[in-house]
């Protein structure tokens, strides 16, 4: 089995198809890595129909989510916003400050 190959599984076990999957996401290696694989695994689910068409098993939601503050420099913000769209992951952006908590 290829390496790709065992961290997809490896995701899947983790991942719930069924519930929201956040990432917490930065643009970088680390959280790009997990984005990519986490979209991969979850577009793998298939929703379950019965035999009259109902939905059996409900597919969840996949979001990355990156923190935008002065400590994010613009230049991090403009890479993770492209490695999202290269992924194919929504990206959602959300104001923080933890610069000003003393």
């Amino acid at each position: 089995m290829k390496l790709v190959d065992r961290l997809l599984q490896r995701t899947s076990e983790m991942m719930d198809p069924h519930a929201a999957n956040v990432i917490a996401f930065s643009g970088g290696v680390d959280s790009s890595l997990v984005a990519a694989l986490v979209h991969r695994a979850f577009n793998n689910y298939h929703i379950s129909y019965d035999s009259n068409l109902s939905i059996t098993q409900r597919r969840g939601s996949l979001q990355a989510v990156l923190g935008i503050s002065a400590a994010v420099p613009q230049t991090q913000i403009i890479m993770a916003r492209k490695v999202a769209q290269t992924i194919g992951i929504e990206l959602t952006e959300v104001p923080t400050s933890e610069g000003s908590d003393e």
